[in-house]
């Protein structure tokens, strides 16, 4: 569910990957599900595996990343050479497309699609469990969840005056976070600004990798 949402607001379409499986029906988007997801798990082994992440690269991994790439490519490519007064499916539903934006400041397909993969990725699984934690943990305290007998549509911009619920998903997120560590390597020999000393204020020398 949380692959079609995003995609819908990255490429202004959604994969339907849920349509995927139905019974005899392939799709295209359905595939690129797939193969998002076997590309994610070896992005996952080549951090595991650090200066030996090319024993994680083999025929099949490189398959997927090709079939992700061609996928997100027909959107960039669509949007790329699109007619400038022509409205794309997002813009006739008055929405934002992160896709359009990019368009309007690179016409490089490579940076584009590498822009797009790279928010998908962050905003996917941690888009998942966000709102698997959140329901679970309302469902075991059903005094927070609350009824309501006039239930109301919920635009966007009533959405973002939503506090409570805001509050809810901030607790969940600090009870269960969705990123608990971040890595980064230096790419040369470099200094930090600050870190070192006693005070913290000196500067730090970072080797390479």
């Amino acid at each position: 569910m949380t692959i079609d949402s995003v995609t819908e607001f990255f490429f202004g379409e959604s994969v339907e990957s849920q349509l995927a499986a139905l019974r005899g029906l392939q799709r295209p988007e359905g595939s690129f599900a797939y193969y998002f997801e076997k590309s994610q798990w070896v992005c996952a082994q080549r951090s595991r595996f650090e200066k030996l992440s090319f024993l994680a690269d083999n025929k099949e991994t490189r398959y997927s990343d090709q079939q992700v790439h061609a996928f997100v490519d027909k959107f960039v490519d669509k949007a790329l050479n699109a007619v400038p007064n022509e409205k794309r499916v997002g813009e006739e539903k008055g929405q934002y497309v992160f896709l359009d934006a990019q368009v309007a400041t690179t016409r490089d397909l490579i940076e584009i699609r590498s822009q797009l993969l790279n928010i998908l990725l962050a905003g996917r699984d941690t888009t998942t469990s966000l709102l698997s934690w959140t329901v679970l943990m309302l469902a075991h305290h059903p005094e927070t969840f609350g009824t309501y007998s006039s239930p109301q549509n919920i635009t966007f911009a009533s959405l973002k005056s939503c506090n409570y619920l805001q509050y809810c998903m901030n607790e969940s997120l600090r009870l269960f976070p969705v990123v608990p560590f971040n890595r980064r390597s230096a790419t040369q020999d470099t200094t930090l600004p600050r870190g070192g000393g006693p005070d913290g204020q000196s500067p730090v020398f970072v080797w390479k990798g």
